[in-house]
């Protein structure tokens, strides 16, 4: 599918192509970096804050997140492509093995930018810093496999050129896209669940009682939390009174 476009813009001319290039920079930092914030408010929905950043902080992290980003997601790319191909050259038994050595690291990498999102992201006072948390852990391990399933797919069953012409590529990019933000608020999900759980002060500095942490879900603990030691009479204290 991406073949097909690189072939259709390599007949365009050199002046063109840097017109374009240009162009297209700045419209996909544009767009990427207000993504990213998008990303970061669905991030406060998830984590029940509101955005109380400045407009220079979150434009700075923002455009700090954007700039890993795109970095990220060209080395992701190039791994959508390249493993299904090496994959298809060596037996069975050998791919299983060549997942195990080589994709622990990327699966660790992942999981390690997920916890820069989760950290960073969310307009909240900062959680202790954790390289791997269970949700970025879950995140990585989940977006590796849907990543895999749909490069699988795209390779042997997608009609994006057929259905959309010269933007199939653009539309397979897109959809990936969208299945990785799923990816990443299900982390986020499970990561909120996990500290909405316990009494235990989550935060950064020293330990503050429930109320003044700075953070709605270490400030609360949630009716499902199983464990009474966790949560004992802090969790009588939280819950809403008539």
């Amino acid at each position: 599918m991406a073949r097909e476009q690189l072939t259709r813009v390599a007949t365009k001319g050199n002046r063109t192509l840097g017109f374009a290039f240009a162009t297209g920079l700045v419209i996909s930092l544009w767009s990427a970096n207000a993504a990213i914030k998008s990303l970061f408010d669905t991030l406060n929905i998830v984590y029940g804050e509101q955005e109380k950043r400045g407009f220079f902080k979150l434009n700075a992290i923002s455009l700090g997140f954007t700039v890993g980003g795109i970095f990220f997601v060209l080395a992701a790319l190039g791994g959508v492509v390249v493993v299904p191909v090496v994959l298809q050259y060596v037996g069975l038994s050998k791919a299983a093995d060549l997942l195990i050595r080589i994709g622990r690291w990327p699966a660790l990498l992942i999981a390690l930018a997920l916890s820069c999102i989760y950290r960073f992201g969310p307009s909240r006072e900062a959680p202790r810093w954790t390289w791997i948390t269970r949700g970025s852990a879950a995140a990585a391990l989940l977006w590796l496999a849907a990543s895999g399933l749909f490069s699988f797919y795209a390779a042997n069953f997608g009609t994006f050129n057929q259905t959309y012409g010269s933007l199939g590529a653009v539309i397979g990019f897109m959809t990936w896209l969208w299945i990785s933000a799923i990816v990443v608020l299900l982390g986020a999900e499970l990561n909120a669940e996990m500290e909405h759980q316990t009494a235990r002060d989550t935060t950064t500095g020293r330990p503050e009682p429930l109320g003044v942490r700075g953070a709605k879900m270490a400030d609360t603990v949630g009716r499902l939390s199983l464990d009474p030691r966790a949560c004992g009479s802090h969790a009588m204290n939280s819950a809403p009174r008539d």
